[in-house]
């Protein structure tokens, strides 16, 4: 497991332990197989990070804003599932 993977499961324990059930990360989407991923770039004039395929193997975006702040506010707002992000990135 890489570095970042185990940070990400850090801060989603945290989330989990510390929020009410409703702000729980229940809203992310499982994450994509190497395979899957390699998939969905076929074609693509572009490489990704080996940062970014590890982030989408741990989590494939979320429906929404999944991270509470303090504040009251959300962050990550914009962790787009990998097929839009990948269309977003053509357009």
């Amino acid at each position: 497991m890489y570095q970042l993977t185990e940070i990400l499961n850090l801060i989603e324990s945290w989330v989990q332990k510390y929020n009410s059930d409703e702000l729980r990360w229940v809203k992310m989407r499982p994450g994509l197989t190497i395979e899957q991923i390699e998939e969905k770039l076929v074609g693509q004039p572009y490489k990704l990070p080996r940062e970014i395929i590890e982030l989408y193997q741990w989590h494939n975006g979320g429906h929404e804003s999944f991270l509470p702040l303090p504040n009251g506010g959300y962050d990550l707002q914009t962790f787009l599932y990998l097929d839009e992000a990948i269309s977003t990135a053509i357009d």
